[in-house]
């Protein structure tokens, strides 16, 4: 409540910063009306380019987030401003609007990420905005990729440069910082000519990081020169996508959107429902029918169609359209287009684990319950561009191999055995925002130490409920099925309590609490208490309310892929290379639900370098 009534007060001050003049501006005389960048709903129209759009369910909560991909998010702008600025015509169409109007400047400050994030999104969350991340995949993991798919550029160095390609890269503001922290970088994986993405650090170091740092160094983790090299093995600060001259959140909207808006003839429909992608009898894509406010009406594409909805509804969108499964069409009165197994199928996640401390050390955790608190940080923000609403809440990351090989049962270690020599296995972060209990709203001393799972053993899967784009589809994580999976929780659930206790200044083990000692009673708290991370089959989050199957039992599941790509000769490959959708012509996948794996790490600038790679090859053809 504090921090409701108190961001109302500040609301206006960030509303601006993306959107600066909305409705005209002016280009060496010439004049530019903001409204032609818009489609106009009812209307049929033909373009080259069609990004198709979000589905939303009939109680969803629309929400147009930077993790989540459709027509306007993360890979569906990057594409789309690309090819517009090829001087192509390409029309975007996204259920949702733009979030600096929809979440207020809860979806520009950082500080303001964790305001109703439940860190699951498979949870109705309010949220407009995942605050990710930026880490680079590695090297191992890419070389996998390429294996996969028959494709040697996907590899490390061939993937390399799409990964700088979007990206503006700041170095750390030391005057800001302080000179006296340490933030090592590797300058080679940044491009000078990258762009428009902000990259930077948060001009706020948290109290606790330096405790963390300590405690990594003490359990046997090593610094290592960031989090963008292609190595993960070790801790580093995080970068963030976080406009350095304001310390605002930077977005695949607030970056690629805008610049298009400005240079280019890019059409964005928003509010706009896509219901299915349209053939001809030669099974060409020709365009989406789609629905504005009642009205339905058909966008037309005389090239090709690109479906960005996420790992989620982007196997809804194929599916209404026919492309799929023939049974689950068939079920549902759809006509079979192409019989893909795969659509929908073998979705990975990563699940997420957050223990709760009591440390005698100032935190920030009530940075945004205590009115007092949050006063001076909103001052402090507004006025210098730093203190804790900079960043959100933690910026030192870990990764590594659990280092107690004997821990693990002969199958654990023959599954993990089977990924590449330098895949990591858990992530560690210690998160101050939203950490402190219930019963002590007020307090400014406690810390999530938290860790998320890289174990793509667990198999999960969308599914539709009917032909209605409107009607949410069934979601299956199976989060904690594997075996491997669950052994690994249970054992970095102990390194988080190693973590803490080396940090030097824990007073208690709020959650799980000290009466939780068994691996049986670790595995039981995690099953109750672990979430999805945002991370499904990459970073999707998605914040509706679907027809979820909330699944951390042990069950089995048919191993399926929800739409990745693959080799022709493989069953459950949905998409080639170029992420071309079998069994049709004109029409590509590209999002988190196209990958081939899901890496360890975080998936956004995956997102970012695929569609660039897409973006290209398409131009290039």
């Amino acid at each position: 409540m504090f921090f409701c009534t108190t961001s109302l007060l500040i609301a206006s001050a960030f509303l601006s910063t993306a959107l600066c003049r909305f409705d005209w501006s002016t280009n060496a005389g010439k004049t530019r009306l903001r409204g032609n960048s818009f489609g106009i709903g009812y209307v049929n129209a033909t373009y080259d380019y069609v990004v198709s759009a979000r589905n939303k369910s009939k109680h969803a909560t629309l929400l147009t987030k930077c993790t989540q991909i459709i027509g306007g998010g993360t890979a569906g702008l990057t594409i789309a401003s690309r090819l517009a600025a090829a001087n192509t015509s390409v029309a975007v169409i996204e259920a949702g609007s733009f979030y600096e109007f929809d979440g207020g400047n809860a979806s520009q400050v950082p500080g303001y990420g964790s305001t109703f994030l439940t860190f699951d999104e498979l949870a109705k969350n309010y949220q407009l905005v995942d605050w990710d991340l930026i880490t680079a995949n590695q090297t191992g993991s890419l070389n996998w990729w390429a294996d996969i798919v028959g494709d040697e550029s996907y590899t490390w160095d061939s993937f390399l440069p799409w990964l700088k390609k979007s990206t503006v890269f700041s170095h750390p503001n030391r005057e800001k910082i302080s000179n006296d922290v340490n933030i090592s970088y590797d300058p080679a994986v940044w491009s000078s000519e990258g762009g428009p993405l902000q990259i930077s650090y948060p001009n706020y170091r948290q109290p606790f990081d330096s405790y963390l740092e300590m405690a990594f160094t003490k359990s046997g983790l090593s610094e290592i020169d960031g989090l963008n090299s292609g190595i993960l093995s070790g801790f580093s600060a995080g970068t963030y996508v976080i406009d350095p001259q304001a310390e605002v959140r930077s977005s695949s909207e607030a970056s690629f959107l805008q610049e298009a808006l400005d240079t280019t003839d890019l059409k964005v429909y928003t509010n706009t429902l896509a219901h299915k992608v349209l053939f001809d009898g030669n099974k060409v894509a020709t365009g989406v029918l789609v629905e504005t406010d009642g009205g339905i009406y058909t966008l037309s594409a005389k090239k090709e169609v690109v479906v960005s909805a996420g790992v989620f509804h982007s196997p809804q969108v194929l599916m209404l359209s026919g492309v799929g499964p023939a049974s689950q069409l068939q079920a549902h009165g759809i006509p079979v287009v192409s019989d893909l197994h795969g659509v929908g199928n073998n979705m990975i996640d990563q699940t997420f684990i957050f223990t709760v401390h009591e440390l005698n050390l100032t935190t920030n955790s009530g940075v945004l319950t205590n009115p007092d608190l949050h006063a001076a940080a909103v001052d402090t923000y507004l006025n210098e561009q730093n203190g804790p609403l900079t960043g959100v809440g933690g910026d030192i990351i870990g990764f590594e191999k659990i280092p107690d090989r004997t821990a693990f049962s002969a199958a654990a270690l023959a599954e993990l055995d089977s990924l590449p020599s330098d895949w990591v296995e858990a992530e560690y972060l210690g998160l101050a925002t939203g950490a402190n209990p219930t019963n002590q709203p007020l307090e400014n001393n406690y810390m999530f130490i938290t860790s998320a799972i890289f174990a793509p053993f667990s198999r999960g899967y969308v599914n539709i409920t009917s032909a209605d784009a409107r009607d949410p589809p069934i979601i299956n994580p199976n989060s904690l099925s594997s075996e491997t999976e669950s052994e690994l929780a249970v054992q970095a659930l102990k390194r988080m309590r190693q973590f803490a206790a080396a940090s030097g200044v824990q007073i208690a083990e709020v959650e799980p609490g000290p009466q939780v000692v068994t691996d049986a009673q670790i595995l039981e708290w995690i099953r109750n208490n672990s979430v999805n991370g945002y991370h499904a089959a990459c970073s999707c989050e998605l914040a509706l309310d679907p027809i979820l199957i909330t699944s951390f039992e042990r069950k089995e599941l048919p191993l399926m892929r929800t739409g990745r790509m693959g080799k022709i000769s493989d069953p459950d490959a949905v998409i080639d290379s170029q992420a071309r959708v079998h069994g049709v012509t004109g029409l590509r996948v590209v999002d988190a639900s196209a990958f081939a794996i899901l890496p360890p790490g975080h998936p956004m600038s995956t997102i970012y370098a695929l569609a660039e790679k897409i973006a290209d090859q398409m131009l290039s053809s």
